[in-house]
């Protein structure tokens, strides 16, 4: 018969903290023209708020991006692969009908656990 030790580590409770709907916009508002400027606004936004609260893109835990239309949206893929590196959070790719900006065509979500 096997014996088990009596002692339990203390799990760590994290707190979730999710940033929803940064948008690709220029600093006067408007959508660009071009959907993978409007990508690296929105990832350039991502990377803003991490900094500002002292994390980075390896403590994000999930991401998730809308996109209006798949057919223009491989630039954008391959700009978040390179922003993403080598941090693993777990993705969701969910079609939207529409946003709340005129002309826009994504907006980014993520989380991070602290």
């Amino acid at each position: 018969m096997q014996e088990f030790s009596s002692h339990v580590s203390p799990s760590t409770l994290t707190e979730d903290v999710s940033y929803d709907d940064i948008a690709g916009t220029l600093p006067d508002g408007r959508v660009p023209d071009v959907m993978a400027e409007e990508c690296q606004l929105a990832l350039a936004r991502v990377a803003d708020t991490l900094a500002e609260h002292d994390l980075t893109v390896q403590d994000i835990s999930q991401m998730a991006y809308m996109i209006g239309d798949s057919d223009n949206f491989a630039p954008c893929q391959r700009l978040i692969v390179e922003f993403l590196g080598n941090a693993t959070p777990i993705l969701t790719l969910r079609l939207t009908p529409s946003f709340q900006r005129p002309g826009q065509r994504l907006a980014l979500s993520f989380m991070v656990s602290r």
